[in-house]
C-alpha cells in the first residue's frame, strides 16, 4: 500500500501512485511522515534488510542488503535505498563501520536469502529468517 506525499496534493500526477514510499521494519512501531514530506511510511514494512527489484524479462534481480536497516525507501523511478545504521551504535565515529552488499544475479529469490544470511549472519534473527525451517 502506497499512503499518498503530504508535500503535494492528492490530484498531483506524482499522487497517483505515489511515486515514493518509506518502509520501516516489523519489529518497530509505525511510522508516519510530517507534512512537508516528500514520501510517506508504508503501511506495509519490511521483514528482512534486503530490497530489490527483477528485471522486466523476470531473469535477473538487484538487490541491497544488509545487517541493520532502520529504514527502506523505493520509488518509482529506478531508485532503491537501504538505509543502515552505523555500527557499533555509540562507538566513536572513528571506530563505526556501515556495511551494505549489492547483488546482481538470477531471479532466485530463495538463492538470494541464503547470500544475505551468509554475508550478514545478525540478519538471521530477523522475521524473515525466524520463519523459515533452517533459519535463513
Amino acid at each position: 500500500m502506497r499512503r499518498k506525499i503530504p508535500v503535494q496534493p492528492a490530484d498531483d500526477p506524482r499522487n497517483n501512485p505515489p511515486w515514493v514510499q518509506i518502509y520501516g521494519p516489523a519489529w518497530e512501531p509505525p511510522q508516519r511522515a510530517g507534512p512537508n514530506s516528500w514520501s510517506d511510511y508504508s503501511p506495509d514494512r519490511f521483514t528482512c534488510s534486503v530490497i530489490g527489484t527483477v528485471s522486466r524479462d523476470r531473469k535477473h534481480l538487484a538487490a541491497i542488503a544488509t545487517g541493520s536497516a532502520d529504514t527502506m525507501c523505493q520509488a518509482w523511478h529506478d531508485c532503491m535505498h537501504i538505509n543502515s545504521r552505523w555500527e557499533p551504535v555509540g562507538a566513536p565515529p572513528s571506530k563505526q563501520t556501515w556495511r551494505l552488499k549489492i547483488y546482481l544475479m538470477l531471479n532466485d529469490p530463495a538463492l538470494l536469502l541464503r547470500k544475505v544470511a551468509a554475508d550478514f549472519p545478525e540478519i538471521r534473527g530477523q522475521p524473515a529468517f525466524a520463519a523459515t525451517p533452517d533459519g535463513g
